[in-house]
């Protein structure tokens, strides 16, 4: 079969890596990391400023095919992301969550160790791979400019299998301060189940006293007039403050990545 294009290559190498799945033994569950991580071939450039970078870690030689390190990736580190496959060599490095160069361990991604690889669904279409803090972290973010209510902003991020951002250090809160643009944005925190227990939408957690005291002023959140029960990043003051849900707001949207939450 003749390939004529880069795309031509994704297409089957997706569909190869379905197949394989369908051969495995039928001890094989739908959870199998096979069954629903898919890779393909990825400009460095085209993905974040972040790519040149990785996490230390071990990988193998000899593997005959790329079809064959994209398995014995996937197998191996279920936790993967991605991977690097030398086609003369036969190096195949997997990839875990893309660093920058201040994250501890961060090592550079070099041309000898083959074209990169990535699954699909590190960070999904029209959401942004960017880094924050000191030590490389990563946040997938979409931001809207659509001026919504707390619940008409959770809704629109959940549509996109997503959640209003969780800002829980200064240095996630310096991210919002830069995608801002100094307007008020909402932000995944509220307290509509408990007066007073502020809950994180992105996973359910609740605030604790370190987390408030990085991201609010000292007198907030303090519920003025009884219903403020939302989170907002307020441009006016660069630090969060609690506000009547019904308000509108642009709001921003993260999908989770493990570790970076």
């Amino acid at each position: 079969m003749v390939l004529r294009n880069m795309r031509d290559f994704e297409i089957m190498l997706s569909v190869v890596v379905l197949v394989l799945c369908m051969i495995k033994p039928a001890k094989l569950t739908a959870q199998d990391p096979l069954t629903d991580l898919k890779f393909s071939v990825t400009d460095p450039t085209s993905v974040s400023p972040l790519v040149p970078y990785r996490l230390t870690s071990p990988g193998w030689t000899g593997m005959s095919s790329v079809l064959a390190c994209a398995q014995r990736t996937v197998s191996t580190y279920p936790e993967s992301r991605g991977f690097l496959y030398n086609s003369v060599s036969g190096l195949c490095t997997p990839l875990f969550w893309l660093q920058g160069p201040g994250a501890d361990n961060a090592t550079g991604v070099t041309s000898q160790e083959g074209a990169m690889y990535l699954a699909k669904d590190v960070c999904p279409q029209d959401f942004q791979v960017l880094e924050y803090g000191s030590k490389g972290q990563l946040a997938c973010i979409k931001d809207s400019t659509d001026s919504q209510n707390y619940g008409d902003a959770t809704s629109a991020c959940n549509a996109l299998q997503s959640r209003l951002v969780a800002v829980r250090t200064a240095e996630k809160l310096e991210l919002v301060r830069s995608i801002s643009g100094g307007d008020d944005k909402w932000v995944g925190l509220d307290d509509l189940v408990e007066e007073g227990k502020m809950v994180w939408q992105i996973d359910g957690g609740t605030m604790i006293q370190e987390e408030r005291d990085a991201i609010f002023p000292s007198h907030e959140p303090n519920d003025m007039k009884g219903n403020e029960d939302c989170v907002q990043f307020r441009g006016s003051t660069q630090l969060l403050n609690d506000k009547s849900c019904d308000e509108k707001h642009g709001f921003i949207c993260e999908v989770a990545l493990p570790g970076f939450t």
